[in-house]
């Protein structure tokens, strides 16, 4: 499905929810009419102070709206587009987005696995809201960054992965990303980046785990610092050997 009108898309079933083909919404982007007739979009970090070059014009942004009182997957070969999808599901949640395109939200029952990629492969990084599993584990990988204003990741296990980017807040008021692990009292919390990693548990205890998502430590940052707080517990190994 491609959209290039405001609406944006939206799609609420009584079931599960299986996306056998790409969803497209436009993304704000900088087009332009080049030489040859054809329209281009001119990346943003191209574009100097003058601002917007004359004879350009944008789309407005899209939104994408998933529903489901069953599960919401992405099938084979099949991603989404142009924005970071708000999603509410029952069951579990899969999906495969196009990164750096605006804030996350999922909401699901069960499973939660978000895969970022990126066209030019140097935006894969998710800017992320609310991501809560209510009896499941989270799994993120963006592998240029896992951000937000104020994140707040809910899971039973959870292990985000960033391998060429940083996992922290960019809000005024703290650099931690803020989560709630272990809700089942079988899990804990793994996170793998480049140049920094600020987490804090929100109740109870930290427990670090063995990563399922990359073989090695539970917490890393191969050139940048890593801070973990849990206020009301005790940052405790999980890795039973």
């Amino acid at each position: 499905v491609e959209d290039s009108a405001d609406a944006g898309i939206s799609v609420n079933t009584n079931s599960n929810l299986i996306l056998s083909g790409n969803l497209k919404v436009p993304d704000g982007s900088l087009h332009v009419i080049n030489e040859s007739g054809q329209v281009v979009v001119i990346p943003e970090d191209e574009i100097g102070v003058e601002g917007d070059p004359e004879g350009s014009y944008r789309i407005a942004n899209g939104e994408i709206v998933l529903e489901a009182t069953g599960s919401v997957t992405c099938g084979e070969g099949a991603a989404i587009f142009g924005d970071s999808p708000e999603v509410v599901a029952g069951g579990s949640v899969y999906l495969l987005l196009e990164g750096d395109k605006g804030e996350l939200n999922i909401e699901a029952g069960e499973n939660i696995t978000v895969t970022a990629f990126s066209l030019d492969n140097k935006s894969s990084r998710l800017n992320v809201g609310d991501v809560v599993s209510g009896a499941g584990d989270v799994v993120i990988r963006a592998a240029n960054g896992i951000l937000g204003a104020a994140p707040f990741i809910q899971g039973n296990r959870i292990e985000l992965d960033a391998n060429k980017g940083e996992i922290l807040a960019l809000g005024e008021e703290s650099d931690f990303v803020t989560i709630n692990s272990d809700i089942l009292g079988t899990g804990g919390v793994a996170a793998r980046a480049t140049t920094g990693i600020a987490l804090t548990e929100d109740v109870g205890d930290l427990k670090l785990i063995a990563p399922t998502a990359w073989a090695g430590i539970s917490v890393v940052a191969t050139e940048g610092s890593v801070q973990l707080d849990a206020p009301l517990g005790s940052i405790r190994d999980a890795v039973y050997e």
